[in-house]
């Protein structure tokens, strides 16, 4: 056993093992997760290690091809994993086609993606970027969950608060040598990326039943229109931005898309949640851009898939490039 994983670590070494995808050391200035300051990154998908991706993680922990300058005058793109955009090209992702489609430089737009992010981290990352940048507009990309997400974050990602504050830092890990020890190996790197397999996952016993679904009339309450509500309220207030100068670009239900569905979608709790802040950055003079129609009206012409699913549901190139062309004339008052 102690010779096949050393085998396998040894091979996976050669192989384009997810690499680089780690968390930096807590920054008071910056009680945000990030990541690795000035290093590279190895991305892959699947157990076959599909879609190799290559790329660079700059001064300020995030993923970008050049620095980013403190003060400077920039737009800004907020969201998770699909703004971070390991997955693809740095030209092909949102920041990059959306400058292009604006005749910018690509370094006149930052990207602050964080994987695993939600809507009260969006609003704690606005918090900082005002304060140590000057924005131009912001772009924030809403996926699926991220409402419900947002009670309970990983490390570093901030979460609703019950107090007056709306949002509060979950702390970042302090990584002791022997976690470093532990990230560093491949086999362990590929477990997690490529496998997605967590210690629960390990431990849970093969013999349990998957959850039924659950899809019932739900309500939002008070207490969540109100969140929903303070955060439409303080988010361009936090970028020093007035409320046409921010762009809400809310991803779709692709997989119905693709399905031809034509049926209600569950509207559970996340997706009032959803439909409930549409409706309210709409009244606040907030841009809306919903994918759904856009992403419908071209499958149905061109057929041309928007991710890489069932390996990774991440948007694909053809999907940024759909989507910010529209997103500029939003910026431009069309």
């Amino acid at each position: 056993m102690i010779a096949a994983l050393l085998f396998a670590e040894l091979l996976l070494r050669v192989l384009p093992t997810p690499a680089g995808i780690v968390g930096a050391a807590p920054d008071p200035a910056w009680p945000a997760h990030r990541m690795v300051p000035n290093s590279g990154y190895v991305s892959s998908s699947g157990w076959s290690m599909e879609n190799v991706q290559r790329g660079h993680i700059n001064n300020r922990g995030y993923v970008a091809p050049f620095a980013y300058r403190k003060g400077a005058t920039v737009g800004v793109v907020i969201g998770d994993s699909f703004v971070e955009g390991m997955m693809n090209p740095y030209a092909a992702m949102l920041q990059s086609q959306l400058a292009h489609a604006m005749g910018r430089r690509p370094d006149s737009i930052y990207n602050f993606g964080t994987s695993g992010a939600s809507l009260p981290h969006y609003l704690g990352i606005a918090q900082l970027v005002g304060r140590d940048y000057r924005p131009q507009f912001a772009v924030v990309f809403i996926a699926a969950r991220d409402f419900m997400e947002g009670f309970n974050s990983d490390p570093g990602i901030y979460r609703w608060s019950k107090g007056a504050t709306l949002i509060e830092p979950v702390a970042e890990k302090q990584r002791g040598g022997f976690g470093q020890i532990l990230r560093s190996l491949a086999i362990v790197r590929y477990a997690r990326v490529n496998l997605k397999a967590t210690a629960a996952v390990l431990t849970k016993s093969g013999f349990e039943e998957a959850p039924k679904p659950q899809c019932g009339a739900a309500v939002l309450s008070g207490e969540d229109q109100n969140l929903l509500a303070r955060w439409v309220e303080q988010f361009p207030k936090a970028l020093n931005l007035p409320a046409g100068k921010v762009v809400l670009l809310f991803d779709a239900d692709r997989p119905a898309i693709y399905s031809r569905t034509k049926s209600q979608p569950c509207l559970d709790r996340d997706a009032q949640a959803r439909l409930a802040l549409m409706k309210l950055a709409r009244q606040a003079g907030m841009r809306v851009v919903d994918t759904e129609p856009v992403f419908r009206a071209d499958w149905t012409k061109h057929q041309i898939a928007f991710d890489r699913a069932p390996v990774d549901a991440h948007w694909s190139p053809y999907a940024h490039r759909l989507i910010a062309p529209i997103v500029a004339a939003q910026l431009n008052g069309r």
